[in-house]
């Protein structure tokens, strides 16, 4: 295995030199390129397996519970934002910066996560009391919310991140699907109930957060050195609260829709909502996994000078923006076929739904991008004033599409909010108009080279 990848390195080093590029950036090529691989390697086996698996429930529990079951999640996850703390771009970049205090950054990182972990596990318990769901339903959601407790073990991930060591986030995150994949097929094949879902999701949480902790414990042997530092932790949070609410924005209106149809409609057309955005979702990790891998190459660029670092940022965001494209015009065009094929007939409605939400795509891969460059230029509380007007604006356009057009007009809802969070918000400000110069540019490939 050593010496096939020592000849793939070798073979990528002479193309490399043929075009003249120097050994330095050859060698950093080489390191990002293996990194990304590691990264989609996760998300193909994400793709195949818990995909697939996924599809095998939703055909198992029909519309309706599936439906419960996406409502669940979605409830829960509407509060994950305040677990995070929106710490995580802000830890990497820290260890980047400052590799030295990788044991007060880590220790009270974990700290911060556990606070806000406990804190979005009571406010789940306290918002529920108010919403219209049922016994079953409500214990589902605390389910998923218990695993979310463990949220706090994966700050070994960000240590990683900042190492461009993706082979042991992705390994992590690999075992945390497989035994949540297999116990969610062992489930049908008992024919379970539906709450047992919820507690395979709960599981696949609380395994891939232990599994960051274990990998680096394994390979660092210092996680019992990690200390709590309150100068290092007030520093992060200054920097981290904006992120933190604009993470609650962005969980807002990409999850609140399936809370709004459960309330104004009903679970079915949760169900069938949730078929249609299980295919268009799927496809949002390239722009997370290739922006997560060259995040340390776009700091570093910076520092080499304003000309080349946005240069480096305009071919990354045509690369993304256009492969967001190729991979939405032709399910636009054959999505009944895709949802018939998939879930099968009684989930019929939901092909309307993808040919709409699958175009979210583009402006989603746009914006993951553009949420880097904001971290990166530290504009940070720009980006909440516009993931908080968007989920204003997605909570608005559903309260009027959803009771006039049902689950159709949550499909345009979102779409409009995404277009606006991730491309025509940024004419709001001046220090984010020379963001939409260098999108407008990387849509039209323009100057790219």
């Amino acid at each position: 295995m050593k010496s096939i990848l020592a000849h793939i390195v070798l073979l990528i080093h002479k193309i490399l030199k043929k075009f003249g590029i120097e050994r330095q950036t050859r060698t950093a090529f080489v390191k990002y390129f293996f990194n990304t691989g590691w990264m989609f390697a996760e998300r193909m086996l994400f793709l195949i397996v818990a995909f697939f698996v996924g599809i095998y429930v939703a055909r198992y529990l029909g519309p309706a519970k599936f439906g419960l079951l996406n409502y669940s999640l979605s409830f829960a996850f509407l509060f994950q934002a305040f677990s995070k703390l929106g710490l995580d771009g802000i830890i990497t970049r820290n260890l980047i910066k400052n590799p030295e205090k990788k044991r007060e950054i880590l220790g009270s990182s974990t700290v911060l996560k556990a606070i806000g972990a406990i804190f979005s596990f009571i406010l789940i318990f306290a918002s529920i009391q108010f919403s219209s769901s049922n016994y079953e339903t409500k214990i589902m959601i605390m389910v998923i919310a218990t695993g979310m407790l463990f949220n706090s073990f994966e700050v070994g991930r960000f240590f990683f991140e900042s190492q461009v060591k993706a082979k042991y986030n992705a390994m992590a995150v690999s075992a945390s699907i497989l035994t949540s994949s297999g116990l969610k097929v062992f489930l049908i094949i008992v024919g379970a109930d539906l709450v047992w879902f919820a507690v395979a999701y709960s599981i696949e949480i609380i395994v891939r957060g232990l599994g960051f902790a274990l990998f680096y414990q394994f390979i660092n042997k210092d996680i019992f050195k990690w200390t709590f530092d309150k100068n290092i932790s007030k520093l992060l949070i200054k920097d981290a609260w904006p992120l933190m609410l604009s993470s609650v924005a962005v969980m807002l209106y990409m999850r609140i829709d399936q809370v709004m149809i459960k309330e104004m409609l009903g679970a079915d057309d949760v169900g069938q909502y949730s078929a249609a955005i299980k295919i268009s979702e799927i496809w949002f990790f390239i722009p997370i996994v290739i922006n997560n891998s060259v995040f340390p190459a776009i700091i570093n660029a910076k520092a080499k000078g304003e000309r080349f670092y946005y240069k480096r940022l305009q071919q990354l965001l045509s690369f993304l923006i256009w492969m967001a494209i190729l991979i939405a015009l032709p399910i636009y065009f054959v999505s009944p076929f895709i949802i018939t094929s998939l879930f099968g007939a009684e989930y019929f409605l939901a092909a309307s739904v993808l040919s709409i939400h699958i175009w979210s795509g583009v402006f989603i891969f746009m914006n993951n991008t553009a949420g880097k460059w904001h971290i990166t230029e530290n504009l940070t509380k720009l980006s909440l004033i516009k993931t908080a007007s968007g989920a204003l604006i997605n909570i608005t356009l559903n309260i009027i599409l959803i009771p006039k057009y049902e689950i159709i007009g949550a499909a345009w809802a979102t779409l409009i909010t995404y277009s606006y969070v991730g491309y025509f918000s940024n004419l709001l400000f001046k220090q984010t108009r020379k963001l939409i110069k260098i999108q407008t540019r990387a849509i039209f490939l323009k100057n790219i080279f």
